[in-house]
């Protein structure tokens, strides 16, 4: 059991709403895509809007995200029909955890009230089957 493992779960039992996914190597910084973005499904859309705001059928909405060294980031998640997921995007160059070296990782993203959120990123493989594991959640691998 690592440290990172029980600070994830814990944060499940806290959190309004969440989301477990592998960082897909389309969404890290690359050439294409200076700074990293992050695709999530529209089925999950209580993650990034509140019922209210799911209502009101809101397509964009302003996000102030947490990471695990304390930092923040101010970003946006617009609705993209096409793929019919909210991308999360506003990320700064060089975000460490949008790194390329990141893909494959898992993140945990999850809504702790209105626009805010927190994230776990979960990195080895045997920390990843742990999560699986323990918390039951179906992790996101493919392209949306």
């Amino acid at each position: 059991m690592s440290h990172t493992v029980d600070a994830a779960l814990e944060f499940l039992r806290t959190c309004e709403a969440y989301c477990a996914k592998f960082i897909l190597a389309s969404e890290v910084e690359s050439k294409c895509h200076k700074n990293g973005f992050l695709l999530i499904p529209q089925r999950k859309w209580r993650m990034i809007l509140t019922i209210d705001e799911g209502h009101q059928k809101l397509r964009r909405k302003d996000m102030t995200i947490s990471w695990p060294d304390g930092s923040t980031t101010k970003c946006v998640a617009t609705y993209d029909k096409s793929l019919e997921a909210y991308r999360i995007s506003g990320f700064p160059k060089g975000f460490y955890y949008l790194s390329s070296d990141r893909a494959g990782d898992v993140i945990v993203l999850g809504r702790t009230s209105n626009n805010q959120y927190q994230a776990h990123i979960i990195s080895h493989d045997e920390d990843i089957e742990d999560f699986a594991a323990r918390s039951g959640l179906y992790l996101y691998s493919n392209q949306i």
